[in-house]
C-alpha cells in the first residue's frame, strides 16, 4: 500500500508545489491547489507512462525509480523556488455576516459528505468491477497493458472488434501505472481513482467559490453537486465522465483566476490549456470540448477585453496545450483505429441531417434527461435567484460568458453527433446522454454561483435602496 500511496501522492505533491510557484497570489488556498492538482497529476503521469511504454517497454523497476526521482526533484525545485517568491496580497473571503446560517450550511455539508461516501462505498461493493464502460473499456484495457507489457500494443492490432479502441489512455494508463507500482492487479485501484476524482471535484467547487465569492456560496455549491444522485452513482461505477467533469470545472476555475489577475500572470491560461488537453487525452468527447473551449474563450475575451488581450492569453493557453496534443496525435496515428461515429458517415449523412424526426427525438430526450439529472439544482437555482439575484460585479463577466458559451457549444455539438449518428439514435441517446451531462454539470453549477449575488452584496443593495427611499 505504501507504493500505491507513492504512485498517487508523489505526482500530486509535485504538481501542488508547481501550482504554488506559478500562482503565488493564492498560495495559502491549500484545498484549492490540491483539488486543481488531481487532474493535472493523473493526466501528466499517464502521459509519461504512455511515453515510457513506447520508448522503453514495460514500466518495471527502472521506470518506478526514474519517475519517482523525477517527481521528487520537481517537487524540491518548485518547493525551494516558491519559498523566495513573494505572495501577492489578495482580499480574503468576505466575513461571515450570519454565523448561524454558516453553521447550518456546514452541518448540511458534513451530512451530505458522509451520505455521499456511504453511497459510493455501497455502490462499489455492489459492482466492484464498475459498470459496463468501466470493465469493458477502461479497466479492461488497463489489464491488457499491465498483463501484456511487451505485447500491450497488440490490443490495437489483434482485437479490432474490441469496443472503443480509439479512446485515449489517460484513465486506463493511470490504472495500469498504479498497478505497476503495487506489483499486482487489485479492484481497489480504479475505485480509489474514481473516489479521488469525484471528491476533488467537490473540493474544487467548494474552495473555488469560497475564494472567488463567499464561504456560504462555496458550501452551497458543493452540496448542490453532491445532491445529484447520478453524479455519485457514475463515480462509483468508475466511468470516465466524472473525471471529465472535474477537468472542465478546473478549466473554468483557472479562467476565473486569470480574469481577476492584475499582475499579468498568464500561468493560469497555460494550466487551463494543459487541463483542456488532458480532457482530450481522457475521452474523444474531450476533442469537441477543446474546440468549444477555444471558441467560447475567444468570443468572451475579445468582446470584453479586446483582441490583443485574447492573443496574449491564447498564446499561453497553447503553450500548455500543445505537448498534450502531441501525445494524442501520436496515439491516434500510431495505435487508434478509426472512430466508429466518423467512419459511419457517408452518403447517408445528408439523409440524417435532413430528417426532421431525428431533431425532434433528440430534443425530446435532451429536455427529459436534463431535468431528470438536475432535479435538485432545478429547485435550488430559481430559489437562490429569487433570494439573492444576479451579481452586479463585472470582474467575473468574462468567466461567466466563457462558461455559458462553452456549455452551449458543447451541448450543441453533442446534439449534432446524435443527429448524424450511424447507430440507432434512441439507443445511442439512452445509453450516453445522461453521462455526457456530467461533463458539464460541475462547470454549470460553478458558473451559476459565480454569477449569483453574494448575501453581503444583496444586503448592501437592500440598505442602499432603504436609504434612497428615506431620502
Amino acid at each position: 500500500m505504501l507504493f500505491l500511496a507513492l504512485s498517487f501522492f508523489a505526482p500530486m505533491l509535485a504538481v501542488f508545489l508547481m501550482i504554488s510557484y506559478l500562482l503565488p497570489d493564492f498560495r495559502h488556498r491549500i484545498l484549492l491547489k490540491l483539488s486543481l492538482s488531481v487532474g493535472l497529476a493523473f493526466g501528466l503521469t499517464s502521459c509519461t507512462f504512455f511515453i515510457w511504454l513506447n520508448l522503453f517497454g514495460p514500466p518495471e523497476t527502472p521506470y518506478l525509480i526514474a519517475e519517482t526521482t523525477l517527481l521528487l526533484i520537481t517537487a524540491l525545485i518548485f518547493g525551494y523556488a516558491g519559498r523566495h517568491k513573494t505572495a501577492v496580497a489578495r482580499e480574503d473571503a468576505a466575513p461571515l455576516a450570519d454565523r448561524n446560517t454558516y453553521y447550518v450550511l456546514m452541518a448540511t455539508f458534513g451530512f451530505t459528505v458522509v451520505s455521499t461516501i456511504i453511497m459510493f462505498v455501497a455502490k462499489y461493493l455492489y459492482l466492484p468491477h464498475g459498470a459496463w464502460d468501466a470493465w469493458t473499456i477502461w479497466n479492461q484495457r488497463a489489464r491488457f497493458i499491465f498483463r501484456g507489457w511487451e505485447r500491450w500494443s497488440e490490443l490495437f492490432s489483434h482485437y479490432k472488434d474490441y469496443p472503443h479502441l480509439d479512446y485515449p489512455l489517460m484513465l486506463s494508463g493511470t490504472i495500469a501505472r498504479a498497478w505497476s507500482y503495487l506489483g499486482k492487479e487489485t479492484l481497489f485501484v480504479p475505485a480509489m481513482i474514481a473516489f479521488i476524482f469525484s471528491f476533488a471535484t467537490v473540493a474544487l467547487m467548494w474552495s473555488s467559490i469560497a475564494h472567488l465569492k463567499t464561504r456560504y456560496q462555496g458550501l452551497l455549491a458543493a452540496v448542490t453537486l453532491m445532491a445529484v444522485p447520478y453524479y455519485i452513482a457514475q463515480s462509483a461505477w468508475q466511468y470516465a465522465d466524472v473525471p471529465m467533469g472535474c477537468l472542465v470545472l478546473s478549466t473554468f476555475v483557472l479562467f476565473a483566476l486569470q480574469d481577476i489577475d492584475s499582475e499579468g500572470n498568464y500561468a493560469y491560461s497555460a494550466l487551463a490549456g494543459t487541463i483542456t488537453g488532458l480532457g482530450a487525452w481522457l475521452k474523444n468527447e474531450g476533442l469537441l470540448i477543446l474546440l468549444c473551449m477555444i471558441l467560447a474563450r475567444a468570443a468572451a475575451v475579445i468582446s470584453t477585453k479586446g483582441f490583443k488581450a485574447y492573443l496574449i492569453e491564447f498564446s499561453s493557453f497553447m503553450k500548455g496545450l500543445l505537448p498534450i496534443v502531441a501525445v494524442i496525435i501520436y496515439f491516434k496515428l500510431r495505435f487508434a483505429p478509426p472512430n466508429d461515429l466518423v467512419s459511419g458517415q457517408g452518403a447517408a449523412t445528408f439523409k440524417r441531417l435532413t430528417d426532421i424526426s431525428r431533431y425532434m427525438v433528440t430534443a425530446e430526450y435532451y429536455i427529459r434527461y436534463f431535468f431528470n439529472i438536475v432535479r435538485l439544482p432545478a429547485i435550488i437555482f430559481p430559489a437562490a435567484l429569487f433570494l439573492l439575484g444576479l451579481s452586479k460585479e463585472k470582474r467575473y463577466k468574462t468567466t461567466v460568458m466563457t462558461a455559458c458559451f462553452a456549455i452551449a457549444l458543447i451541448l450543441g455539438g453533442y446534439y449534432m453527433v446524435y443527429i448524424t449518428t450511424p447507430k440507432n439514435i434512441v439507443l445511442h441517446i439512452e445509453t450516453s446522454y445522461k453521462r455526457l451531462l456530467l461533463h458539464l454539470l460541475p462547470g454549470g453549477i460553478f458558473a451559476f454561483f459565480l454569477a449569483l449575488a453574494s448575501p453581503e452584496e444583496r444586503k448592501q443593495l437592500s440598505e442602499t435602496v432603504n436609504c434612497d427611499s428615506r431620502i
